[in-house]
Protein backbone atom coordinates (compact mmCIF):
# COMPACT_ATOMS: atom_id res chain seq x y z
CA UNK A 1 0.00 0.00 0.00
CA UNK A 2 1.26 3.02 -0.73
CA UNK A 3 1.58 6.57 1.25
CA UNK A 4 -1.15 8.09 -1.13
CA UNK A 5 -3.48 5.17 -0.31
CA UNK A 6 -2.65 5.04 3.84
CA UNK A 7 -3.54 8.88 4.06
CA UNK A 8 -6.63 7.83 1.74
CA UNK A 9 -7.61 5.06 3.91
CA UNK A 10 -6.96 7.38 7.37
CA UNK A 11 -9.55 9.13 6.11
CA UNK A 12 -12.00 6.34 6.52
CA UNK A 13 -12.88 4.66 9.68
CA UNK A 14 -13.70 0.67 8.52
CA UNK A 15 -16.92 -1.08 9.77
CA UNK A 16 -18.44 -4.66 10.38
CA UNK A 17 -22.10 -5.07 9.54
CA UNK A 18 -22.51 -6.15 12.66
CA UNK A 19 -21.12 -2.36 13.53
CA UNK A 20 -23.46 -0.95 10.98
CA UNK A 21 -26.34 -3.00 12.63
CA UNK A 22 -25.77 -1.03 15.33
CA UNK A 23 -25.29 1.93 14.35
CA UNK A 24 -28.49 1.83 12.32
CA UNK A 25 -30.34 1.36 15.94
CA UNK A 26 -28.82 4.16 17.34
CA UNK A 27 -29.97 6.17 14.67
CA UNK A 28 -33.54 4.87 14.55
CA UNK A 29 -33.46 5.06 18.57
CA UNK A 30 -32.82 8.96 18.10
CA UNK A 31 -35.18 11.66 17.28
CA UNK A 32 -36.17 11.59 13.78
CA UNK A 33 -36.42 15.43 13.58
CA UNK A 34 -32.95 16.06 14.47
CA UNK A 35 -31.54 13.38 12.16
CA UNK A 36 -33.66 14.93 9.23
CA UNK A 37 -32.49 18.88 10.13
CA UNK A 38 -28.74 17.32 10.14
CA UNK A 39 -28.73 15.38 7.41
CA UNK A 40 -29.65 19.08 5.30
CA UNK A 41 -27.50 21.07 7.05
CA UNK A 42 -24.56 18.05 6.31
CA UNK A 43 -22.66 18.78 3.30
CA UNK A 44 -21.78 14.82 2.70
CA UNK A 45 -23.40 12.82 0.38
CA UNK A 46 -23.92 9.08 0.70
CA UNK A 47 -24.83 7.11 -1.81
CA UNK A 48 -25.59 3.50 -1.45
CA UNK A 49 -24.86 0.33 -4.16
CA UNK A 50 -25.90 -2.96 -3.23
CA UNK A 51 -23.53 -5.66 -4.66
CA UNK A 52 -25.47 -8.34 -6.71
CA UNK A 53 -22.88 -10.65 -5.56
CA UNK A 54 -22.95 -10.25 -1.80
CA UNK A 55 -26.25 -9.37 -0.44
CA UNK A 56 -25.38 -8.75 2.72
CA UNK A 57 -22.27 -6.22 1.74
CA UNK A 58 -23.78 -2.48 1.40
CA UNK A 59 -20.45 -0.28 0.00
CA UNK A 60 -21.16 3.46 1.11
CA UNK A 61 -19.14 6.01 -0.72
CA UNK A 62 -18.93 9.34 1.37
CA UNK A 63 -17.64 12.70 -0.03
CA UNK A 64 -16.67 15.20 2.28
CA UNK A 65 -15.88 18.43 1.82
CA UNK A 66 -12.62 18.44 3.12
CA UNK A 67 -8.67 18.74 0.69
CA UNK A 68 -10.04 15.60 -0.90
CA UNK A 69 -11.41 15.80 -4.38
CA UNK A 70 -14.09 14.01 -5.97
CA UNK A 71 -11.44 12.76 -8.59
CA UNK A 72 -8.70 11.47 -5.64
CA UNK A 73 -11.75 9.99 -3.87
CA UNK A 74 -12.27 8.02 -7.40
CA UNK A 75 -8.63 7.17 -7.99
CA UNK A 76 -8.02 5.68 -4.54
CA UNK A 77 -11.08 3.66 -4.45
CA UNK A 78 -9.91 2.47 -7.61
CA UNK A 79 -6.43 1.93 -6.44
CA UNK A 80 -7.23 0.26 -3.45
CA UNK A 81 -7.82 -3.86 -3.35
CA UNK A 82 -10.21 -3.61 -0.49
CA UNK A 83 -12.98 -5.85 -1.18
CA UNK A 84 -14.74 -4.85 2.63
CA UNK A 85 -17.54 -1.97 2.36
CA UNK A 86 -16.76 1.35 4.08
CA UNK A 87 -19.28 3.73 5.36
CA UNK A 88 -18.39 6.74 6.83
CA UNK A 89 -18.78 7.48 10.51
CA UNK A 90 -20.79 10.87 10.38
CA UNK A 91 -23.68 9.78 7.97
CA UNK A 92 -27.29 10.16 7.19
CA UNK A 93 -29.57 7.94 5.97
CA UNK A 94 -32.87 9.12 3.39
CA UNK A 95 -34.29 5.45 3.85
CA UNK A 96 -34.95 6.19 7.47
CA UNK A 97 -37.27 9.18 6.25
CA UNK A 98 -38.68 7.08 3.98
CA UNK A 99 -39.74 3.95 6.54
CA UNK A 100 -40.77 5.93 8.68
CA UNK A 101 -43.03 7.72 5.98
CA UNK A 102 -43.80 4.04 5.37
CA UNK A 103 -44.56 3.03 8.42
CA UNK A 104 -46.78 5.79 9.37
CA UNK A 105 -49.19 5.36 5.90
CA UNK A 106 -49.29 1.35 7.56
CA UNK A 107 -50.23 2.84 10.86
CA UNK A 108 -53.48 4.11 8.76
CA UNK A 109 -53.90 1.50 6.71
CA UNK A 110 -54.25 -0.60 9.57
CA UNK A 111 -56.31 2.05 11.55
CA UNK A 112 -58.62 2.23 8.60
CA UNK A 113 -59.40 -0.92 8.17
CA UNK A 114 -59.87 -1.59 12.00
CA UNK A 115 -62.53 0.87 11.56
CA UNK A 116 -64.02 -0.53 8.42
CA UNK A 117 -64.33 -4.28 10.56
CA UNK A 118 -65.99 -2.46 13.62
CA UNK A 119 -68.87 -0.50 10.96
CA UNK A 120 -69.20 -3.53 9.30
CA UNK A 121 -69.35 -5.56 12.61
CA UNK A 122 -72.12 -2.96 13.88
CA UNK A 123 -73.83 -2.98 10.42
CA UNK A 124 -74.35 -6.50 10.73
CA UNK A 125 -75.27 -6.57 14.21
CA UNK A 126 -78.04 -3.39 13.29
CA UNK A 127 -79.73 -6.14 10.46
CA UNK A 128 -79.84 -8.88 12.67
CA UNK A 129 -81.71 -6.75 15.27
CA UNK A 130 -84.30 -5.81 12.66
CA UNK A 131 -84.61 -9.04 11.32
CA UNK A 132 -85.20 -10.58 14.82
CA UNK A 133 -88.18 -7.59 15.16
CA UNK A 134 -89.54 -8.34 11.91
CA UNK A 135 -89.86 -11.67 12.42
CA UNK A 136 -91.08 -11.40 16.37
CA UNK A 137 -94.08 -9.10 14.70
CA UNK A 138 -95.83 -11.67 13.08
CA UNK A 139 -97.37 -13.62 15.86
CA UNK A 140 -98.97 -16.79 15.29
CA UNK A 141 -102.90 -16.98 16.09
CA UNK A 142 -103.54 -20.19 17.65
CA UNK A 143 -107.00 -22.21 16.18
CA UNK A 144 -108.71 -21.46 18.70
CA UNK A 145 -108.51 -17.05 19.10
CA UNK A 146 -108.69 -17.40 15.08
CA UNK A 147 -112.31 -19.40 15.41
CA UNK A 148 -113.05 -16.97 18.52
CA UNK A 149 -112.35 -14.19 16.49
CA UNK A 150 -114.98 -15.23 13.52
CA UNK A 151 -117.41 -16.17 15.47
CA UNK A 152 -117.46 -12.73 17.79
CA UNK A 153 -117.37 -10.71 14.39
CA UNK A 154 -120.38 -12.74 12.93
CA UNK A 155 -122.44 -12.17 16.15
CA UNK A 156 -121.94 -8.29 15.75
CA UNK A 157 -122.66 -8.17 11.92
CA UNK A 158 -125.96 -9.95 13.30
CA UNK A 159 -126.85 -8.03 16.06
CA UNK A 160 -126.21 -4.77 14.28
CA UNK A 161 -128.30 -6.52 11.34
CA UNK A 162 -131.00 -6.78 13.67
CA UNK A 163 -130.88 -3.47 15.10
CA UNK A 164 -131.32 -1.94 11.80
CA UNK A 165 -133.68 -4.10 10.75
CA UNK A 166 -135.85 -3.15 14.11
CA UNK A 167 -135.18 0.99 13.43
CA UNK A 168 -136.41 0.39 9.74
CA UNK A 169 -139.32 -1.60 10.72
CA UNK A 170 -140.35 0.59 13.40
CA UNK A 171 -140.09 4.01 11.03
CA UNK A 172 -142.50 2.09 9.11
CA UNK A 173 -145.03 1.82 11.71
CA UNK A 174 -148.16 3.52 11.66
CA UNK A 175 -147.59 6.92 13.51
CA UNK A 176 -150.23 9.02 15.10
CA UNK A 177 -150.09 12.35 13.73
CA UNK A 178 -151.62 15.33 15.26
CA UNK A 179 -152.93 18.35 12.93
CA UNK A 180 -154.12 21.78 12.68
CA UNK A 181 -156.07 22.53 9.33
CA UNK A 182 -158.26 25.65 7.90
CA UNK A 183 -159.82 26.06 4.54
CA UNK A 184 -160.98 29.69 3.19
CA UNK A 185 -163.40 30.13 0.01
CA UNK A 186 -163.77 33.57 -1.92
CA UNK A 187 -166.19 34.58 -4.81
CA UNK A 188 -167.21 36.73 -7.13
CA UNK A 189 -170.34 36.96 -9.12
CA UNK A 190 -170.36 38.52 -12.32
CA UNK A 191 -172.70 39.94 -13.99
CA UNK A 192 -174.57 40.22 -17.79
CA UNK A 193 -175.21 43.03 -19.44
CA UNK A 194 -177.73 45.77 -17.35
CA UNK A 195 -179.22 48.25 -16.37
CA UNK A 196 -178.74 48.42 -12.57
CA UNK A 197 -175.03 48.34 -11.89
CA UNK A 198 -171.96 50.27 -13.49
CA UNK A 199 -169.77 47.37 -12.56
CA UNK A 200 -169.37 43.22 -14.10
CA UNK A 201 -168.83 42.06 -11.22
CA UNK A 202 -170.34 42.20 -7.56
CA UNK A 203 -168.18 41.10 -4.16
CA UNK A 204 -169.13 38.23 -1.76
CA UNK A 205 -172.16 38.24 0.98
CA UNK A 206 -174.76 40.40 -1.17
CA UNK A 207 -178.35 39.99 -2.34
CA UNK A 208 -178.23 38.79 -5.94
CA UNK A 209 -180.65 39.14 -8.59
CA UNK A 210 -180.98 35.82 -10.35
CA UNK A 211 -181.70 37.27 -13.37
CA UNK A 212 -178.63 39.39 -14.56
CA UNK A 213 -176.34 36.58 -12.97
CA UNK A 214 -174.21 35.25 -15.41
CA UNK A 215 -171.20 33.35 -13.92
CA UNK A 216 -169.84 32.67 -10.14
CA UNK A 217 -166.26 32.82 -9.75
CA UNK A 218 -165.03 30.86 -6.50
CA UNK A 219 -161.41 30.70 -5.14
CA UNK A 220 -160.39 27.86 -2.30
CA UNK A 221 -157.16 27.82 -0.25
CA UNK A 222 -156.54 24.99 2.26
CA UNK A 223 -153.54 25.19 4.42
CA UNK A 224 -152.80 21.77 6.94
CA UNK A 225 -150.06 21.65 9.84
CA UNK A 226 -148.83 18.11 11.43
CA UNK A 227 -146.99 17.87 13.99
CA UNK A 228 -144.56 15.57 11.93
CA UNK A 229 -142.93 15.17 8.45
CA UNK A 230 -145.25 12.66 6.86
CA UNK A 231 -144.81 11.08 3.52
CA UNK A 232 -148.03 12.63 1.83
CA UNK A 233 -149.63 11.23 -1.65
CA UNK A 234 -153.22 12.82 -2.16
CA UNK A 235 -155.24 14.56 -4.83
CA UNK A 236 -157.96 17.17 -4.94
CA UNK A 237 -160.34 18.23 -7.35
CA UNK A 238 -163.76 20.59 -7.71
CA UNK A 239 -167.37 19.37 -7.97
CA UNK A 240 -170.41 21.34 -8.85
CA UNK A 241 -173.18 18.94 -7.42
CA UNK A 242 -176.66 19.76 -8.25
CA UNK A 243 -180.04 18.84 -5.82
CA UNK A 244 -183.56 19.05 -6.18
CA UNK A 245 -185.14 18.35 -2.86
CA UNK A 246 -188.37 18.48 -1.24
CA UNK A 247 -189.33 21.58 0.51
CA UNK A 248 -190.81 20.01 3.35
CA UNK A 249 -188.37 17.66 4.11
CA UNK A 250 -184.47 18.17 3.13
CA UNK A 251 -182.90 15.11 2.81
CA UNK A 252 -185.19 14.19 0.60
CA UNK A 253 -183.59 14.55 -2.81
CA UNK A 254 -185.75 14.58 -6.32
CA UNK A 255 -182.60 14.56 -8.33
CA UNK A 256 -178.90 15.45 -8.31
CA UNK A 257 -176.34 15.39 -10.41
CA UNK A 258 -172.21 16.46 -10.49
CA UNK A 259 -170.32 18.03 -12.62
CA UNK A 260 -166.33 18.49 -12.81
CA UNK A 261 -165.11 22.03 -12.92
CA UNK A 262 -161.47 21.22 -11.74
CA UNK A 263 -159.92 17.88 -12.22
CA UNK A 264 -157.73 16.18 -10.04
CA UNK A 265 -154.66 17.44 -8.85
CA UNK A 266 -151.78 15.69 -7.34
CA UNK A 267 -150.32 16.28 -4.18
CA UNK A 268 -146.99 14.63 -2.94
CA UNK A 269 -143.65 15.77 -0.53
CA UNK A 270 -142.53 14.85 2.85
CA UNK A 271 -143.38 17.82 4.85
CA UNK A 272 -144.87 18.69 7.75
CA UNK A 273 -147.41 21.05 5.77
CA UNK A 274 -149.72 20.85 3.19
CA UNK A 275 -151.18 24.30 1.45
CA UNK A 276 -152.58 24.90 -2.04
CA UNK A 277 -155.52 26.96 -3.48
CA UNK A 278 -157.90 27.01 -6.80
CA UNK A 279 -159.92 28.82 -8.68
CA UNK A 280 -162.79 27.89 -10.71
CA UNK A 281 -165.85 29.12 -12.21
CA UNK A 282 -169.43 27.85 -12.04
CA UNK A 283 -171.74 28.99 -15.24
CA UNK A 284 -175.20 30.36 -12.92
CA UNK A 285 -177.14 30.56 -15.85
CA UNK A 286 -177.33 27.11 -17.22
CA UNK A 287 -177.33 25.54 -13.50
CA UNK A 288 -180.55 27.72 -13.20
CA UNK A 289 -182.22 27.21 -16.29
CA UNK A 290 -181.81 23.36 -15.84
CA UNK A 291 -183.01 23.13 -12.36
CA UNK A 292 -186.03 25.80 -13.58
CA UNK A 293 -186.86 23.79 -16.77
CA UNK A 294 -187.04 20.31 -14.17
CA UNK A 295 -189.48 21.57 -11.35
CA UNK A 296 -192.07 23.17 -14.62
CA UNK A 297 -191.94 20.18 -16.13
CA UNK A 298 -192.33 17.58 -13.21
CA UNK A 299 -194.67 20.01 -11.05
CA UNK A 300 -192.19 19.21 -7.98
CA UNK A 301 -192.89 21.59 -4.78
CA UNK A 302 -189.24 21.48 -4.69
CA UNK A 303 -186.20 23.27 -3.95
CA UNK A 304 -182.64 23.32 -5.73
CA UNK A 305 -179.33 24.56 -5.51
CA UNK A 306 -175.86 24.05 -6.73
CA UNK A 307 -172.70 23.32 -4.72
CA UNK A 308 -168.99 24.19 -5.05
CA UNK A 309 -167.21 21.66 -3.69
CA UNK A 310 -163.63 21.10 -2.64
CA UNK A 311 -162.73 17.97 -2.10
CA UNK A 312 -159.35 16.18 -0.39
CA UNK A 313 -158.54 13.00 -2.16
CA UNK A 314 -156.80 10.69 0.78
CA UNK A 315 -155.80 7.47 0.10
CA UNK A 316 -158.18 5.86 1.93
CA UNK A 317 -160.92 8.17 1.67
CA UNK A 318 -162.30 11.85 -0.13
CA UNK A 319 -163.52 14.46 2.14
CA UNK A 320 -164.88 18.13 1.97
CA UNK A 321 -162.68 20.70 2.74
CA UNK A 322 -164.60 23.73 1.34
CA UNK A 323 -167.49 24.76 -0.08
CA UNK A 324 -169.82 27.37 -1.56
CA UNK A 325 -174.21 26.62 -1.61
CA UNK A 326 -175.68 28.72 -4.65
CA UNK A 327 -179.47 28.64 -4.61
CA UNK A 328 -181.16 28.18 -8.23
CA UNK A 329 -184.97 28.62 -9.54
CA UNK A 330 -184.91 31.52 -7.31
CA UNK A 331 -185.78 35.23 -7.88
CA UNK A 332 -182.64 35.94 -5.72
CA UNK A 333 -180.09 34.50 -3.84
CA UNK A 334 -177.52 34.81 -1.30
CA UNK A 335 -174.29 32.11 -1.07
CA UNK A 336 -173.40 30.25 1.64
CA UNK A 337 -170.41 29.32 2.49
CA UNK A 338 -168.51 25.71 4.21
CA UNK A 339 -165.18 26.01 5.38
CA UNK A 340 -162.88 24.23 7.83
CA UNK A 341 -161.55 26.70 10.42
CA UNK A 342 -159.08 25.77 13.12
CA UNK A 343 -160.24 22.08 12.75
CA UNK A 344 -157.69 20.17 15.19
CA UNK A 345 -157.08 16.08 14.86
CA UNK A 346 -155.18 13.19 14.48
CA UNK A 347 -154.54 10.84 11.44
CA UNK A 348 -153.06 7.19 11.70
CA UNK A 349 -150.03 7.94 9.39
CA UNK A 350 -149.31 4.96 7.28
CA UNK A 351 -145.38 3.81 7.77
CA UNK A 352 -145.19 1.69 4.37
CA UNK A 353 -143.89 4.59 2.88
CA UNK A 354 -140.17 4.03 1.77
CA UNK A 355 -138.23 7.37 2.79
CA UNK A 356 -134.30 7.61 2.30
CA UNK A 357 -133.58 7.03 5.88
CA UNK A 358 -135.17 3.67 6.03
CA UNK A 359 -133.42 2.69 2.35
CA UNK A 360 -130.21 3.38 4.00
CA UNK A 361 -130.74 1.71 7.55
CA UNK A 362 -131.72 -1.51 4.77
CA UNK A 363 -128.96 -0.98 2.94
CA UNK A 364 -126.56 -1.67 5.38
CA UNK A 365 -128.40 -4.14 7.38
CA UNK A 366 -128.13 -6.61 3.85
CA UNK A 367 -124.65 -5.81 3.51
CA UNK A 368 -124.27 -6.56 7.19
CA UNK A 369 -126.18 -9.87 6.79
CA UNK A 370 -124.25 -10.57 3.50
CA UNK A 371 -120.89 -10.01 5.88
CA UNK A 372 -121.90 -12.49 8.33
CA UNK A 373 -123.19 -15.02 5.81
CA UNK A 374 -119.91 -15.61 4.52
CA UNK A 375 -117.94 -14.91 7.67
CA UNK A 376 -119.71 -18.15 9.08
CA UNK A 377 -119.41 -19.95 6.00
CA UNK A 378 -115.29 -19.57 6.33
CA UNK A 379 -115.99 -20.16 10.45
CA UNK A 380 -117.51 -24.02 9.35
CA UNK A 381 -115.23 -24.39 6.45
CA UNK A 382 -112.33 -24.00 9.16
CA UNK A 383 -113.62 -25.94 11.68
CA UNK A 384 -114.62 -28.90 9.20
CA UNK A 385 -111.10 -28.78 7.19
CA UNK A 386 -109.09 -28.77 11.13
CA UNK A 387 -111.63 -31.30 12.74
CA UNK A 388 -112.07 -33.90 10.18
CA UNK A 389 -109.43 -36.28 8.89
CA UNK A 390 -106.40 -35.00 10.74
CA UNK A 391 -103.21 -36.52 10.54
CA UNK A 392 -101.09 -37.21 12.95
CA UNK A 393 -98.67 -34.74 11.66
CA UNK A 394 -101.44 -32.02 11.73
CA UNK A 395 -102.60 -32.96 15.20
CA UNK A 396 -99.13 -32.60 16.25
CA UNK A 397 -98.07 -29.12 14.55
CA UNK A 398 -101.52 -27.45 15.52
CA UNK A 399 -100.71 -29.14 19.57
CA UNK A 400 -97.52 -27.20 19.21
CA UNK A 401 -98.62 -24.44 18.19
CA UNK A 402 -101.70 -24.12 20.58
CA UNK A 403 -99.79 -24.93 23.46
CA UNK A 404 -96.76 -22.57 23.15
CA UNK A 405 -97.94 -19.67 21.12
CA UNK A 406 -97.01 -17.20 23.44
CA UNK A 407 -92.74 -18.01 22.82
CA UNK A 408 -93.62 -18.99 19.11
CA UNK A 409 -93.35 -16.64 16.03
CA UNK A 410 -94.22 -17.48 12.38
CA UNK A 411 -92.74 -16.78 9.58
CA UNK A 412 -94.40 -16.67 6.45
CA UNK A 413 -92.80 -16.70 3.63
CA UNK A 414 -89.68 -19.13 5.02
CA UNK A 415 -86.76 -18.03 7.26
CA UNK A 416 -83.07 -18.15 6.27
CA UNK A 417 -80.54 -16.64 8.45
CA UNK A 418 -78.18 -13.58 6.89
CA UNK A 419 -75.01 -15.59 8.88
CA UNK A 420 -73.53 -18.41 8.29
CA UNK A 421 -73.94 -20.20 11.78
CA UNK A 422 -73.30 -24.01 12.89
CA UNK A 423 -76.86 -25.53 12.38
CA UNK A 424 -77.44 -28.17 15.80
CA UNK A 425 -80.37 -30.30 14.38
CA UNK A 426 -82.31 -31.39 17.43
CA UNK A 427 -84.64 -35.01 17.97
CA UNK A 428 -87.37 -33.74 19.48
CA UNK A 429 -89.26 -30.73 20.50
CA UNK A 430 -88.48 -30.30 23.66
CA UNK A 431 -84.72 -30.25 23.22
CA UNK A 432 -85.46 -26.85 21.55
CA UNK A 433 -87.67 -25.82 24.18
CA UNK A 434 -84.77 -26.46 26.83
CA UNK A 435 -82.67 -24.39 23.88
CA UNK A 436 -85.10 -21.61 24.00
CA UNK A 437 -85.24 -21.39 27.63
CA UNK A 438 -81.56 -21.27 28.12
CA UNK A 439 -80.95 -18.88 25.38
CA UNK A 440 -84.32 -16.57 25.91
CA UNK A 441 -85.01 -16.70 22.38
CA UNK A 442 -88.03 -17.12 20.14
CA UNK A 443 -88.90 -19.92 18.48
CA UNK A 444 -89.24 -19.27 14.85
CA UNK A 445 -91.59 -21.27 13.49
CA UNK A 446 -91.45 -22.18 9.30
CA UNK A 447 -94.09 -23.98 6.89
CA UNK A 448 -92.16 -26.21 4.61
CA UNK A 449 -94.86 -27.70 3.00
CA UNK A 450 -97.76 -29.78 3.74
CA UNK A 451 -95.79 -32.74 5.71
CA UNK A 452 -93.23 -30.84 6.80
CA UNK A 453 -92.46 -27.94 9.15
CA UNK A 454 -89.34 -26.14 10.91
CA UNK A 455 -89.12 -25.03 14.47
CA UNK A 456 -85.79 -22.61 15.02
CA UNK A 457 -84.20 -20.69 17.79
CA UNK A 458 -81.17 -18.92 16.55
CA UNK A 459 -78.17 -17.46 18.60
CA UNK A 460 -74.93 -15.48 18.07
CA UNK A 461 -73.08 -18.63 16.28
CA UNK A 462 -75.31 -21.76 15.92
CA UNK A 463 -78.74 -22.52 14.92
CA UNK A 464 -80.97 -25.06 16.39
CA UNK A 465 -83.20 -26.59 14.40
CA UNK A 466 -85.82 -29.28 15.08
CA UNK A 467 -88.16 -30.69 11.57
CA UNK A 468 -91.61 -32.19 11.85
CA UNK A 469 -92.08 -34.36 9.38
CA UNK A 470 -95.24 -36.25 8.38
CA UNK A 471 -93.15 -39.71 7.56
CA UNK A 472 -91.28 -39.35 11.09
CA UNK A 473 -94.58 -40.09 13.29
Amino acid sequence: MSKKDNNNVDRFQFVTMDELDNSLDDVISSSKEDTIEDSFKSDDYVSINHSDDDHSDVEFTAHEESNVSEEEVISDSENSNFEENVVPKDFTFEREKNDSEENFLDDDDSSSSDKEEIDNSSSNELKEDSKDRNVATKKHLSFEVRIAIMIICTLCMFIGACLLILETVRNSEQEVVTFREFSSAQYNVCLSANQQYNTSCLTEDLTYDSTIVDTINAHFRYDVNFSSDISYNMYYHVDAVTRIYDKNDVNKVLYTSTDTLKKKVALGDISNSISFETDVILDYQKYNTGAVFYQKRYFLNSNANVEIILYLDEPNNSRRIGSLIVPLGTPEFEIQKNVVSNTNGSVAVDGNFWNRYNAICALIASILIIIALFLLYRTTLLVLRVTSNRSEYQQRLESILREYDRIIVIARDGYESNYVKEIVKLDTFEDLLDVRNELLKPIIYSRINEVKSEFLVEDDEKLYKYVLKESDL
